[in-house]
């Protein structure tokens, strides 16, 4: 099966896969907040600026994650792809839960709509009773 070695200045992390089949990633992430997202992290005392490593799968329905770290300014990270019987353990699993998924969805495709359709004209209730759906 393919497995990720991932390592960090020279050093190994770990060793991550999901099996067979799934979804193996490893991402590095830099972020710099400004604006309100930066005073809301301030506040929660955060800096509002990182650089994270973060080694994650699927496998049917359990996500796994692998440890990551956060990354400084010279950090070189390597990821080297290998086929491999065996991988460490994930340092958490957690299984999909559809209900929380179907929230989520129900969440942004709300937030969509309102931000979509409070431009669109309103129809008058005689419009529409007289069946004349034209917009002015």
């Amino acid at each position: 099966m393919t497995v990720f070695d991932v390592y960090v200045n020279g050093r190994k992390l770990c060793r991550a896969g999901v099996g067979q089949n799934g979804v193996l990633s490893a991402v590095v992430t830099w972020v710099r907040l400004a604006g309100p997202a930066a005073r809301a992290a301030r506040r929660m005392k955060h800096t509002g600026l990182e650089t994270r490593l973060h080694v994650g799968g699927l496998a049917g329905d359990m996500h796994r994650n692998w440890p990551g770290r956060m990354l400084k300014v010279g950090d070189r990270v390597a990821i080297r792809v290998m086929s491999a019987s065996v991988f460490d353990p994930p340092a958490t699993e957690k299984p999909r839960d559809p209900k929380l998924g179907e929230r989520e969805e129900r969440k942004y495709y709300l937030r969509l709509k309102r931000k979509f359709e409070r431009f669109e004209p309103r129809l008058s209730k005689a419009r529409v009773r007289r069946g004349r759906r034209t917009k002015r």
